[in-house]
């Protein structure tokens, strides 16, 4: 458990010290309500590892512009890796929802299928968690700054793509 609260300190330092972070964790939503999420879901997760159960749909989410990344990686590498990101069922009905209604509310657009067009629970529940997940875990397994993931757009969380 000691390791697992250091793993979780290590994450809000890096939430809170990085500028880019910050601005998603205190910016950009001045309810406060998105970082609360975000803290909630990222805890949780790092506390109760082993206990979360299947959920029953996936998304998968992917960096915007991974070939940006420079410097060698560990031979495990998920750099360049999707993450497959499990929620409940009826996120993904509002997910499917949000997509059938887009073109209507924004002129015959079609969503470009980023993380800022999930709705909101999702966005904030599962998705940004997971990435930022998988930002501390490149950093320590490649050894890769923030300044680095930050060039290669990792850092652009409403940017990462999805898919399903």
């Amino acid at each position: 458990m000691q390791h697992r609260e250091y793993g979780i300190q290590e994450i809000l330092r890096m939430l809170y010290t990085n500028e880019r972070l910050k601005f998603y964790m205190l910016d950009l939503d001045e309810t406060g309500v998105d970082a609360q999420e975000i803290l909630q879901a990222i805890i949780e997760f790092e506390l109760a590892r082993t206990e979360i159960p299947a959920k029953e749909e996936k998304i998968r989410l992917s960096p915007p512009t991974p070939d940006l990344l420079i410097g060698p990686r560990s031979s495990t590498s998920v750099a360049d890796s999707d993450i497959p990101v499990n929620i409940p069922s009826s996120d993904f009905i509002e997910i499917l929802n949000a997509e059938h209604e887009f073109p209507n509310k924004y002129y015959g657009n079609p969503m470009v299928q980023v993380v800022s067009e999930l709705p909101d629970s999702v966005r904030r529940r599962f998705a940004i968690p997971a990435i930022i997940r998988r930002i501390d875990r490149i950093m320590h397994e490649d050894r890769k700054t923030l300044a680095e993931m930050q060039i290669a757009g990792y850092l652009d969380l409403n940017m990462w793509k999805y898919t399903y």
